[in-house]
């Protein structure tokens, strides 16, 4: 029987915890994917999942938001859109006439509004973000609509998006 000494034991034990910490850490940090990495409030907005529509040629990046809080929530508090993203609010009713609005907007956007597939309405321009002591303007469409996409302001008229056109979101 071989003589060891406990406390050497504890060390090695508590050198090879440390290194199992250590490497899985680094693994977190090189993968992105630590918990807590970057976190505020606003990369926690971001975790929706990303689909490719397409409008004509133009494919925009489009965040889903399929639940009543990300619905509600949408770009809210956001610093920017970028020029080929947006978010797709998808409504699991038929028939309904939802309304928008701007509420801790930064930011103006284009409200491209769908129903079958084709854009049926398009608000542009004139979102403007919200100002915290008027009342917000509410945003509807004339026509029922099972999807809104909401894009970078003056994205519709820049990439000659029309009443009509058809819209791929095979993606979903």
């Amino acid at each position: 029987m071989a003589d060891t000494n406990p406390k050497d034991t504890k060390t090695v034990f508590l050198y090879i915890i440390g290194t199992v910490v250590f490497l899985g850490v680094l693994g977190f940090v090189s993968t992105g994917k630590f918990p807590f990495a970057n976190f505020s409030k606003e990369n926690a907005l971001n975790q929706n999942k990303v689909i490719d529509i397409t409008i004509k040629d133009q494919v925009i990046k489009a965040e889903i938001a399929d639940s009543d809080p990300e619905r509600q929530t949408g770009l809210s508090n956001r610093k920017e859109l970028l020029t080929d993203s947006g978010m797709l609010f998808v409504f699991n009713q038929q028939n309904i006439k939802p309304a928008f609005w701007m509420k801790d907007m930064n930011f103006a956007i284009d409200i491209i509004w769908i129903n079958d597939g084709k854009v049926v309405q398009i608000d542009e321009a004139n979102t403007e973000p919200g100002v915290a002591d008027k009342s917000l303007r509410i945003y509807k469409p004339e026509s029922e609509i099972d999807y809104v996409l909401e894009v970078a302001k003056s994205y519709a008229s820049e990439n000659d998006i029309q009443l009509g056109d058809e819209v791929d979101l095979s993606a979903l």
